[in-house]
């Protein structure tokens, strides 16, 4: 089985939004929020799937299961729990392999080859791909988190494409309107405002409304990805700036579940030419989200 699955939905904003473009481009605001071509407003997938990420790290340590903190340097004396995104020590390790530079016995000792690898466990390691995957997924030498969302050693097998203002049935159209919030700069030493530190921002009213998909390929640990959406679900994952003020309080609404095996030719081919899918809706897509997340605490999904 080789199942792709879809989590789609709206993602509704319950508070003002601000995303903005990290630079000046508007002689409107200090801040604008960040626009499509079409210059209508839009939430960038990469900063949906920072924010589901952290979520689900944050999750699987709740649930006393391994996950890194991807900014940060594992010290661990526990070498069961660390992983190579955030372990200096064993990261290096692995690179210097690749590149044939390591030290050989310091590797035997830190991966433990398999005895089928031969006398020579570590020769031209860095062009056989079989063996460096073997160590990060099958030696768990990334935690669960990276082998789904990614790292430096493995590209994520997670997609979630820029969300962009939904032109559902019966949603209202945008109506070009924003608001204009001013702030000022605050004096960390005293907590009152700093002195010529004034500015505004642009931000997106509450009410507006994305479309959201996130697609889980089928080498992805699908509960893992499956906890961060149900956060989502429960409007517990604000997204864009100034979140500590109040801002980017958003929830999930009009969810589904979308499902293909792309081993079965039967489903393949209908989805290929006229975009079928397996999908559930309403209480089934939650029923289906239920079944997903009792597989939480296995050590890998086997979806």
């Amino acid at each position: 089985m080789k199942l792709r699955t879809w989590f789609s939905g709206v993602v509704e904003t319950r508070t003002a939004l601000h995303i903005g473009t990290g630079t000046v481009l508007s002689t409107a605001t200090d801040a604008p929020v960040i626009r499509g071509a079409d210059g209508r407003p839009l939430i960038p997938g990469s900063s949906v799937k920072g924010a589901l990420r952290s979520a689900s790290e944050r999750l699987l340590r709740a649930l006393g299961q391994r996950s890194c903190v991807v900014f940060g340097d594992d010290r661990s004396a526990d070498p069961t729990l660390r992983c190579l995104t955030t372990d200096k020590e064993g990261r290096d390790l692995f690179f210097k392999l690749r590149s044939g530079d390591a030290d050989l016995e310091k590797a035997r000792n830190r991966f433990s080859p398999p005895a089928d690898w031969g006398p020579e466990p570590w020769k031209d390691f860095g062009r056989k791909e079989e063996r460096q995957l073997y160590l990060l997924e099958a030696k768990e030498e990334l935690c669960r988190a990276c082998l789904t969302w990614g790292s430096q050693f493995l590209a994520g097998r997670v997609r979630v494409p820029d969300l962009r203002l939904s032109t559902r049935a019966g949603d209202v159209a945008w109506s070009g309107v924003t608001e204009i919030r001013d702030g000022v700069g605050i004096d960390r030493d005293t907590g009152t405002a700093a002195p010529g530190i004034k500015f505004d921002l642009e931000v997106l009213p509450a009410g507006a409304r994305f479309s959201f998909e996130l697609v889980v390929e089928p080498d992805a640990d699908l509960a893992v990805v499956a906890l961060a959406v149900g956060e989502l679900r429960q409007g517990n994952i604000p997204l864009g700036g100034r979140v500590t003020r109040g801002l980017g309080d958003v929830a999930l609404t009009e969810f589904a579940i979308h499902e293909v095996d792309l081993a079965r030719p039967e489903q393949l081919v209908p989805y290929l030419t006229r975009g079928t899918r397996k999908t559930y809706e309403r209480e089934h897509a939650d029923e289906k989200l239920e079944e997903i997340l009792t597989r939480v605490t296995e050590t890998r999904d086997a979806a």
